[in-house]
């Protein structure tokens, strides 16, 4: 029995274990890893420099921060999962969707690989958006933000 097989019975007789320790190799990635200190940096508003002293005050701060981002980006993709496998599931079953998102795909291909200018893929909206006045679910607000802007990805 290889790898691959064994991955796949994995797969088969544990999905949350599988799905779990995929979820650990994303994060460990060198792609998200790097991200993660500004990251708990910024939405906890906790400096590098704060966290030399040995005080451990801001570390509560940080673990609830934290917390809260991850509930507000954990909604958005648990309200998209339950939402595609419940009504989007059965029109994603049509053959003609199939070639419509290929021909969506190879479009996006064509963009990247030759520098297409397609100008309504390179415009640029501003918005300021100030999460702060949130007060104490900021975190939370900026977990939804973040994860509607990263859902593409």
């Amino acid at each position: 029995m290889n790898l691959d097989d064994t991955l796949l019975t994995l797969y088969g007789s544990m999905p949350f274990m599988a799905s779990l320790l995929a979820g650990i190799l994303t994060f460990l990635s060198p792609c998200i890893l790097p991200l993660i200190p500004p990251y708990i940096s910024y939405i906890s508003g906790v400096g590098i420099s704060d966290l030399q002293h040995t005080s451990t005050a801001h570390k509560g701060k940080i673990i609830l921060t934290s917390l809260l981002f991850i509930a507000g980006f954990s909604l958005v993709f648990i309200t998209l999962g339950i939402f595609a496998s419940s009504t989007l599931g059965e029109i994603f079953t049509a053959s003609w969707l199939r070639y419509l998102a290929g021909c969506v795909i190879i479009f996006f291909g064509l963009h990247f690989l030759f520098h297409f200018k397609y100008t309504f893929l390179h415009r640029h909206i501003q918005h300021n958006f100030d999460y702060t006045r949130f007060g104490f679910l900021s975190p939370f607000v900026l977990g939804i933000g973040f994860s509607i802007g990263w859902s593409p990805c």
